[in-house]
């Protein structure tokens, strides 16, 4: 099984991603290879310009009107996206902003692709993004980068998916459906999987999470 899998935070500085190398980590464990866009590192694409001011942003979302950079970027990327599914983590605000954009055009050049979106830029307005913008089809809710991988596992398989939790979704009569949320088990979580990075640079400073899930079972 393959699926693209979308970092549209875009730094001032090289950084690597924690959540989202645990999310590369998680799908790998369950045989799914995911191909990276992350919009820190498209050298390979050239002199891109990558993010979008609000004004072009809602333009196009809101009156399908592309800026010429817009459609310039967009034709580049999409080139790189072949899979069914395609997935957005979305970090920020701003990072969700850049998603919408993305997804919006591949869904309009290939309206059978799957758009997955996620992250902590869509927590508490997940019933309202499926409402305004039709072309997602499923948001995860929280850290569910297990749900995720059930998620596109089921999806693959043409079986039902409506009894996972965490998830949102429309239903066979385009009703949009939340599922109850799940305990996150921290004693679960995958450690990040960097090798994407490793393969554009070897010298990193790495980044650890020890505060998440406190080591020495302290209490507040």
């Amino acid at each position: 099984m393959e699926i693209t899998l979308i970092n549209s935070e875009h730094l001032s500085y090289e950084s690597l991603p924690y959540g989202f190398g645990v999310i590369i980590s998680a799908l790998k464990k369950s045989n799914i290879k995911p191909f990276i866009i992350d919009y820190n590192f498209l050298r390979r694409f050239g002199n891109l310009e990558i993010t979008f001011s609000t004004n072009e942003i809602n333009k196009f979302l809101y009156s399908n009107i592309l800026s010429e950079r817009m459609i310039f970027f967009f034709e580049k990327i999409s080139k790189e996206i072949s899979t069914k599914i395609v997935c957005f983590s979305c970090f920020s605000f701003e990072s969700l902003k850049q998603s919408l954009i993305l997804a919006k055009y591949i869904k309009k050049l290939d309206s059978k692709k799957i758009i997955v979106f996620g992250g902590i830029g869509t927590f508490n307005h997940e019933h309202s993004l499926m409402k305004e913008f039709t072309f997602i089809d499923f948001i995860i809710m929280r850290k569910s980068e297990q749900q995720l991988c059930e998620l596109i596992n089921l999806l693959y398989e043409n079986k039902d998916f409506s009894k996972i939790s965490n998830l949102v979704y429309r239903n066979s009569n385009k009703h949009i459906r939340s599922n109850k949320l799940a305990t996150y088990n921290i004693e679960s979580q995958s450690s990040p999987d960097y090798d994407f990075y490793f393969d554009i640079k070897k010298d990193w400073d790495i980044q650890y999470m020890t505060s998440d899930g406190c080591v020495n079972k302290c209490a507040f």
